[in-house]
């Protein structure tokens, strides 16, 4: 459940104040800890996506020089040596 303080800046107070110590105590977390909390994630997300485009760009331009060398040597068969 998402509540809204009328004093933002006191949200971590609240949230410390009113988190139980049993199994069943609710968890609260002030929102700037869970805002701080999700751009962590983007940002490992971002790296790791990032890194994946990286390394595939080299797969791809390899995959289509393949492709043309292949057409090439086809071609090169159909028409003859010069």
């Amino acid at each position: 459940m998402n509540l809204k303080l009328a004093d933002p800046d006191r949200a971590p107070a609240f949230a410390q104040h009113y988190t139980g110590e049993g199994p069943d105590a609710p968890t609260l977390g002030a929102w700037q800890a869970i805002s701080h909390e999700d751009g962590v994630l983007v940002t490992n997300e971002q790296r790791v996506l990032l890194t994946g485009s990286v390394l595939a760009q080299p797969a791809g331009l390899a995959s289509i020089a393949v492709l043309v060398g292949g057409r090439m040597a086809d071609q090169l068969r159909r028409v003859g040596p010069a």
